[in-house]
């Protein structure tokens, strides 16, 4: 039996933060990523996000997508931890703007 986490009598319970929270993280980061603006920085956010929503969301239920198994959070999160250490490329607004946080020196 689970036992609901909150205070008594409050409206924002802790569990619709976090939601909340993780909302904000997941569209914002990935509205960041569209353009290629600021990509390292999002594309850490979002994979944070996703490995709290690998681990305390979807571990439970298995692999695979049809059980809401961990199978598209894994899929998420390489492909921004690919993104964090590759950055956005010569064709981004990153590079257009002349930002360099940890991308790697293409020589």
């Amino acid at each position: 039996m689970r036992v609901p986490i909150g205070y008594p009598g409050c409206a924002w319970q802790p569990e619709i933060i976090r939601l909340f929270l993780a909302g904000r993280a997941e569209f914002f980061g990935g509205a960041a990523l569209i353009p290629s603006l600021l990509t390292c920085p999002a594309a850490t956010i979002n994979a944070a996000t996703m490995l709290v929503a690998l681990f305390w969301g979807h571990w439970d239920s298995g692999f695979f997508l049809d059980t809401y198994g961990i199978e598209y959070a894994l899929a998420l999160l390489s492909a921004t931890t690919v993104l964090i250490f590759i950055g956005g490329g010569q064709h981004s607004l990153d590079a257009l703007i002349g930002i360099k946080l940890l991308e790697a020196k293409d020589e």
